[in-house]
């Protein structure tokens, strides 16, 4: 009986490690950004494939949104010059 114990024990660790190890990994990917939804929707697939395990299931929805983005440089041109005080 103690080895039973014992081998689940191990198996609840490693259970642990490959929880937020899955974890990191869909932090990380849910931080990058895409060019176009086909990429998002491909590297959604690759991911998904990578990460595939029995016990932590994983499923998905990809959201889009469109962002205009300027020339190099042009949000430091948008942005209101802050004023400060300096008392002597």
């Amino acid at each position: 009986m103690r080895l039973d114990q014992r081998k689940l024990k191990s198996l609840n660790t490693r259970l642990k490690k490959q929880k937020t190890g899955l974890e990191k990994a869909v932090n990380k990917f849910m931080k990058l950004t895409f060019a176009c939804e086909a990429d998002a929707q491909e590297a959604l697939k690759r991911f998904l494939k990578e990460q595939q395990n029995d016990f932590y299931p994983l499923s998905s929805k990809c959201l889009y949104y469109f962002t205009k983005k300027g020339p190099p440089g042009s949000e430091k041109r948008r942005r209101a010059p802050v004023k400060s005080a300096t008392a002597h």
